[in-house]
């Protein structure tokens, strides 16, 4: 792409592609054992006594599994169809449409943050604008756990998994991403980057940070 997607491009394409994501990944976990071990590890760092907030939750998947482990649970995604099918595979979880831009959540709401995989799209100064309302939402000391694809590449398709849906993928290498995490007012507390797995995945790193709220 000639220029950085806005943010209408990828809720559209999201939207486009929504049941067939849900149909492709909703089972994903199922075949990722270490991203099940790091949500495990989420778990036990958050307040379980507050809420927390998936970010682009997509059609449920990591928040079924998260509410299966007793956490306070909400779950927002930018498409509108995405949240309608999450709605119907998991009736029992709070699933809102929402922006990471603009987060319709009071300061200090959650005891942790997750997005994963949320900035696959996102340019880095997007990226800093989010982080930046993603602490505010934050508890003092709240957890902030993000994934993302490691590297410096960027992939663009004009069918994402439907035809004529064009969406890029951009990559991100993860001390940067570390620095601005740091710079946005978190303390990073560990990262950890993997191969990717053989069963359905594209073949490139992922990468996967904890980090706390200092304010």
């Amino acid at each position: 792409m000639n220029k950085p997607q806005t943010t209408d491009q990828i809720r559209k394409a999201y939207n486009k592609s929504a049941g067939k994501y849900g149909e492709s990944f909703y089972h994903e976990l199922y075949f990722k054992p270490l991203d099940v071990k790091l949500l495990d590890l989420f778990c036990e760092r958050v307040n379980p006594e507050m809420h927390v907030c998936e970010i682009g939750c997509g059609p449920g998947e990591i928040s079924a599994y998260l509410k299966y482990k007793g956490l306070s649970l909400i779950g927002i995604d930018i498409s509108e169809e995405m949240i309608n099918i999450a709605k119907q595979l998991n009736p029992h979880i709070d699933f809102r449409t929402g922006d990471v831009f603009k987060l319709d959540f009071p300061d200090s709401y959650f005891s942790g943050v997750l997005a994963p995989f949320l900035f696959v799209n996102y340019e880095m100064a997007e990226i800093r604008t989010a982080l930046s309302e993603i602490k505010r939402v934050l508890n003092p000391n709240g957890l902030f756990y993000m994934s993302f694809h490691a590297g410096t590449e960027r992939i663009a398709t004009n069918d994402f998994l439907v035809d004529n849906n064009p969406l890029e993928f951009i990559f991100l290498d993860v001390e940067e991403i570390a620095r601005m995490l740091e710079e946005q007012g978190f303390e990073v507390i560990e990262w950890i980057i993997r191969s990717p797995y053989k069963e359905g995945e594209h073949p490139n790193k992922r990468a996967y940070i904890f980090a706390r709220n200092k304010k």
